[in-house]
């Protein structure tokens, strides 16, 4: 990576860093597309592992969270099983050539589905929570 890749990066991190909202900034770190533009910009080769890279790194706070939160393991083992789930995933993108292009469209239909997923699960805890809900009427 260039120097003028490190810094652009460097300067996209510190932005979205500036932003107040934990849940809009939580959103921008997941997608893949801030990080793979600032890399395009600067003439870096970007290739669909990377794409797939950032993915990878949503499914590494997954396992931490599902590990420690439903299984209550701690922390530290948590951590190790997200590395070594993102270690592998990153082994096996490594390890086969994907096109830039498959990867933004498999990676932005992902992103969408997942959107709606969480989507239907607020609404449906909205709705579980709403007073009279259990009273049947």
């Amino acid at each position: 990576m260039t120097w003028s890749a490190v810094l652009l990066v460097t300067a996209v991190v510190w932005a979205i860093s500036v932003i107040r909202s934990v849940r809009l900034r939580a959103l921008i770190y997941s997608l893949p597309l801030p990080m793979t533009l600032a890399l395009v910009s600067t003439g870096s080769q970007v290739d669909g592992a990377q794409l797939f890279g950032v993915l990878g790194l949503n499914l590494f706070f997954v396992t931490v969270a599902v590990t420690h939160q439903r299984l209550r393991w701690p922390i530290l083992i948590a951590d190790g099983a997200g590395i070594a789930v993102y270690v592998a995933l990153s082994a096996g993108l490594l390890a086969v050539p994907i096109p830039f292009e498959v990867a933004l469209g498999a990676t932005l239909v992902l992103w969408l589905a997942a959107m709606l997923l969480l989507r239907r699960r607020a609404g449906s805890r909205i709705a579980a929570s709403a007073p009279g809900a259990d009273s049947g009427s």
